[in-house]
């Protein structure tokens, strides 16, 4: 439902304003203006932008009263179909708006839409002219004579915007062409319905006859089509961002697709993870919800480096195989994203599972020449690449990297290593086992080969591994291996980065034992994704206390309303990584049902719902909505006795 606001309220008086304004003023400068038709031409613009801004209802109400006042303010002629025609200039584009720009449909759907509409218009208005008796057409004054030449001028307006649409829809500017397409789409609809009823009133009005008034409107009509395109285009791009963001400031409508494929680098299992390993998973487990709540279809690829030396090493300790350490640890990942409410992702795959397709992919590289072997070690060239460091922003020239005599610059890394410890695989160039570094570009490789819409993971896996994964991809397919990158940063303790070689971790299993685990989540909302995290015992105080007012609020917004996933405002903030302006609203909501505007409840479920802070489990029981209303009631009766019982039974459900 639109919800009114002191800024919504003054942008549609301020557009109720400039629809007289345009009727006063072209009526002084230009005396046609003073004839109806052309008053609702005039006028009709701010209309238009009023209903495709705001809907149906509240477009048709300011068409009326726009029309009425002014009227009032400079009487002409008068006839309610004139009155009629500028509600239906609010309430048509209201409903474009509803059918195309809020379910944020695909750029193929209003293609195809607005062309179909853009045809059978065309084609009704050819009708139209040809059934114009020749006598009324030589009756008009105009140097216009012959049924062919209006039709030539008359469809000819919507032919161009034909042409218009059809261009744009081709010129990769997706975001342009859904904002241009919906209002060419509506401004063709009326252009046809003003045809019709607007000599209907002229004729009654003006003592015209309605082929007359019908000829005249249709001289005017490929300008009236292309002016008003072009101003509601300009206007509504200035004025929409600061409304609402109705059709703009999301990621999706930046690229127009319907579907993304997204990796993000997983763990390597030996060891329980600490809260800065799944700030990575937790953010992106954020940004994916975003999308999804808006229809989109997420193809998500989270991998599990199940072998590695860690891995050997911490068999080796405990003297087991290294199996059953990488089953151990994968196990205690997934529980705890389970815990900490992660989606399952598309895909989860094990290195270990995919090792001949790995010795598949790094003998394609050495076949392309951009890979060498050396003892059973296979190096990639990174010299073979002129873009080399490009991720990182680093230039080859200046990287510092540790020598060896097997390779030919010290910057080459392995793809494949030669070893004798732990757990070995064959291929071609003896016993060993896959560099970590491959693993993940194979796996992007493997789904398909195309570039990904987005690869994300810790800052500091910038560099060598992003940066070398997008080296071995580029070099067998001749592309980048994504479109973005996205790194979450460190979590810090004491100004220093927390990891378990410092021993300065906090274990997350730890954590989710004394926290509840969206406290974590909620923590990572706190802060841009990007930028460090300086952890503290005060921080994660106040993050918990926060939680409990939401979780509090949560519960009892749901005696109001149901819970919908559905909120478009901070899923736009979320998909553009804004989490400083998510965590605005989640104020804002908490603030304003906190001080009785329990009409922001739906809001406030949607929200939490969809940042995954909260789960289904959460949700309050009928029986006890039930027993929160009777509790009101004993109190208010002052049963106390029964108020008494029905409290002790609510305490924990947060309704009290």
């Amino acid at each position: 439902m639109w919800k009114w606001n002191n800024k919504k309220i003054a942008y549609v008086s301020i557009l109720i304003a400039a629809s007289v304004v345009f009727v006063i003023i072209g009526s002084k400068l230009f005396a046609i203006t003073t004839f109806p038709s052309f008053k609702v031409a005039f006028g009709g613009l701010p209309i238009k932008i009023t209903g495709f801004l705001f809907g149906p209802l509240i477009g048709s109400i300011t068409g009326v009263i726009a029309d009425l006042l002014s009227f009032a303010l400079m009487p002409t002629y008068y006839h309610p179909i004139y009155t009629f025609i500028m509600a239906m200039s609010g309430f048509v584009p209201g409903v474009v708006y509803l059918i195309m720009a809020k379910k944020e449909r695909s750029v193929n759907f209003h293609f195809f839409v607005t062309l179909f509409v853009l045809i059978i218009c065309g084609v009704g208005l050819f009708i139209g002219i040809q059934m114009i008796p020749q006598s009324t057409l030589a009756a008009v004054k105009s140097p216009i004579k012959t049924k062919w030449m209006l039709q030539l001028l008359a469809c000819g307006g919507i032919a161009l915007l034909g042409v218009v649409h059809i261009v744009l829809r081709f010129i990769n500017k997706p975001k342009l062409f859904k904002m241009v397409a919906p209002i060419i789409l509506f401004t063709v609809i009326l252009e046809i319905h003003n045809s019709l009823m607007t000599p209907l009133a002229d004729s009654q009005s003006l003592n015209l006859s309605y082929g007359a008034a019908y000829v005249g409107h249709l001289f005017t009509s490929p300008i009236k089509l292309l002016s008003n395109v072009t101003i509601i285009s300009l206007t509504y791009k200035i004025v929409a961002p600061l409304i609402n963001n109705k059709l703009s400031n999301t990621y999706d409508d930046e690229s127009g697709k319907r579907e993304r494929n997204i990796y993000v680098c997983g763990p390597t299992v030996y060891n329980t993870p600490h809260i800065g390993n799944l700030r990575p998973i937790i953010t992106f487990d954020i940004y994916i919800r975003s999308l999804r709540s808006r229809g989109i279809k997420v193809n998500f690829m989270h991998n599990i480096t199940d072998i590695d030396d860690k891995i050997i090493k911490k068999s080796i300790e405990e003297n087991v195989a290294e199996s059953e350490i990488s089953k151990r640890y994968t196990k205690v990942y997934l529980d705890l994203l389970k815990k900490a409410n992660v989606e399952k992702p598309t895909n989860m795959p094990l290195v270990t599972k995919n090792i001949k397709g790995i010795v598949s992919f790094i003998k394609e590289l050495e076949n392309k020449g951009v890979a060498y072997e050396v003892n059973g070690n296979v190096y990639f060239s990174v010299t073979s690449q002129n873009n080399y460091g490009i991720v990182s922003n680093r230039k080859l020239d200046e990287m510092r990297m540790e020598s060896s005599k097997d390779k030919r610059n010290p910057a080459d890394f392995a793809l494949w290593k030669k070893t004798t410890e732990g757990v070995l695989f064959d291929s071609p160039w003896g016993k060993g086992r896959p560099g970590w570094h491959t693993e993940c570009a194979y796996f992007v490789y493997k789904s398909g080969g195309k570039t990904l819409d987005m690869h994300g993971g810790g800052i500091d896996l910038i560099f060598p591994h992003h940066e070398n994964e997008n080296a071995q991809f580029q070099a067998l397919l001749g592309k980048k291996i994504t479109n973005e990158w996205k790194h979450t940063g460190h979590i810090n303790v004491d100004g220093t980065k927390m990891s378990k070689s410092l021993g300065n971790v906090m274990d997350a299993d730890d954590f989710f034992k004394n926290y509840n685990p969206s406290i974590l989540r909620l923590l990572f909302l706190t802060t841009s994704p990007t930028a460090p995290i300086n952890l503290s015992t005060q921080m994660i105080d106040a993050t918990t206390k926060k939680y409990e007012q939401l979780l509090k609020a949560y519960s009892q917004a749901q005696l109001n309303e149901k819970i919908d996933i559905k909120n478009e405002t901070i899923s736009s903030h979320v998909s553009n990584w804004e989490f400083s302006k998510v965590m605005e609203i989640l104020n804002g909501n908490l603030k304003a049902f906190n001080s009785g505007k329990k009409e922001v409840s739906k809001e406030l479920l949607a929200n939490l719902l969809l940042l995954g802070l909260t789960t289904k489990n959460d949700k309050i029981s009928n029986v006890n909505k039930k027993n929160y209303k009777k509790w009101i009631n004993a109190r208010k009766n002052k049963n106390y006795k029964l108020a008494d019982k029905l409290r002790k039974e609510l305490q924990n459900t947060r309704l009290i």
